[in-house]
């Protein structure tokens, strides 16, 4: 996906995004614990951190249940593949270590050197084999 960079600093870049695992340290009765959360990033053309949402902890939406699907599947796919940082530790110019595993396809645990499913080449999407009702029945 691209961003036009002329909504975030008011140039004419264009930049890519992605989600990216961060890590805060728990304070009061759960200091010293590690919580991690979800962000996203958004990358130069070289790669390198241009920006980042002010919540590090986003939550997965859509405009459609297919929307949704896709959202929680690029996000656990990009938490996979990339190694997970601090926020305190954002900063414009950094760049992000790929985890040294081979790319893992969403929700199926199977590894893929390209991030598709092995059998079909696809891009997986996720399903259920529960029957899944709404409120109103």
């Amino acid at each position: 996906m691209r961003c036009d960079g002329a909504e975030m600093d008011g140039t004419n870049d264009t930049m890519t995004w992605r989600y990216q695992a961060v890590w805060r340290e728990g304070t009061g009765v759960l200091a010293g614990e590690r919580h991690y959360s979800i962000c996203e990033v958004y990358l130069d053309d070289d790669g390198r951190l241009a920006n980042w949402t002010e919540n590090p902890a986003i939550a997965p939406g859509g405009e459609s249940w297919e929307d949704l699907q896709r959202s929680v599947g690029r996000m656990y796919e990009e938490c996979w593949n990339f190694e997970p940082v601090a926020v305190a530790d954002l900063q414009a110019g950094m760049t992000f270590r790929r985890r040294q595993t081979k790319p893992c396809t969403p929700l199926t645990g199977r590894y893929s050197e390209s991030g598709r499913d092995d059998a079909t080449n696809a891009v997986p999407t996720l399903t259920t084999d529960r029957a899944v009702t709404s409120p109103d029945g």
